[in-house]
């Protein structure tokens, strides 16, 4: 690379924090950051099982009747920062964590014994309470964590590998 003066596959000091990174850092780093990312997407979208049939029915409702309840993108953002709070979020979420529990004791009157079926109802019942930490800001203290950390260099390193 003649521009910054570094050769193809020689390692990249990152600017904000002096770590010199080469490709097989960047890389490693990023297979860890997928792992986290599948996890969090297990609990973030098996919900969306139900919240999909929700869409569905209200849709479905709003084509029979005519009478469409949409609210502008803005207006629902402006809305989670004024009033974000767990009981908030709980009365946003209720059904997910009501099915949960249905579904819940379903399982145990049933004696279901696949443990994957876990996969699909701890996120239903975790829901509002993971909806919730995520909606919140990322608090400076977390700023300094390695999460944050091996974002930013991860970003910044390849910008000067490629």
């Amino acid at each position: 690379d003649s521009e910054s003066g570094t050769s193809v596959g020689s390692p990249t000091e990152t600017p904000r924090s002096g770590v010199r990174m080469g490709r097989c850092s960047v890389l490693m780093r990023q297979l860890a950051l997928s792992v986290i990312e599948i996890i969090l997407s297990i609990l973030l979208y098996s919900p969306e099982l139900i919240l999909g049939l929700l869409r569905m029915v209200r849709a479905t409702w709003a084509q029979a009747t005519g009478s469409a309840n949409w609210k502008p993108q803005d207006q629902v953002e402006r809305e989670i920062e004024t009033n974000l709070s767990l009981w908030y979020v709980f009365k946003q979420t209720w059904v997910v964590f009501v099915c949960g529990v249905a579904y819940m004791a379903y399982i145990i009157l049933c004696r279901v014994g696949d443990p994957l079926v876990l996969l699909i109802l701890v996120p239903w019942i975790l829901y509002p309470i993971s909806t919730y930490v995520m909606c919140l800001r990322v608090p400076p203290s977390m700023k300094n964590g390695f999460l944050w950390t091996w974002v930013m260099e991860i970003k910044e390193a390849e910008k000067a590998i490629s």
